[in-house]
């Protein structure tokens, strides 16, 4: 299956460029990931950039749109440094392991709410298979 990998705005921001071309990487380095895509509406933030972009994922395509969708499913908001780091964090189940001290890491900034993720409750097989999907490991 080929999945296309969609800018929609004529300038995207860094954000979306470098989300979008991670996805691309990704998904040629491994083809498998592209079972992870099952519809959805995601939203990141950073918060320090002042950007935010929109993830609609289909099952043959991600367009990634600058802004923020008030009907995501999950909105994810945080620093870059700290949106970077959350694709290099180990995963177990498609959320970060927490028996690793990466993934340690990573929690801790969840639960101190440095990294905001809202849809992490009432979705988080969606949340996981981003995770897997966005994933440099």
């Amino acid at each position: 299956m080929t999945v296309e990998v969609v800018l929609d705005d004529a300038g995207p921001s860094g954000l979306a460029a470098i989300l979008g071309g991670l996805i691309e990487q990704n998904l040629a380095r491994e083809p498998s990931r592209a079972r992870l895509l099952r519809p959805a509406v995601v939203s990141i933030a950073a918060i320090d950039a002042e950007v935010g972009i929109t993830l609609h994922i289909e099952r043959d395509r991600v367009a990634i749109v600058d802004g923020l969708d008030d009907a995501a499913q999950i909105t994810i908001t945080a620093a870059s440094a700290d949106l970077l780091t959350m694709t290099d964090v180990p995963l177990r189940l498609g959320l970060p392991d927490a028996f690793r001290a990466e993934g340690r890491a990573v929690l801790r900034d969840i639960a101190s709410r440095r990294v905001l993720i809202h849809g992490m409750i009432s979705h988080p097989r969606r949340l996981a298979r981003l995770t897997m999907l966005l994933s440099v490991r």
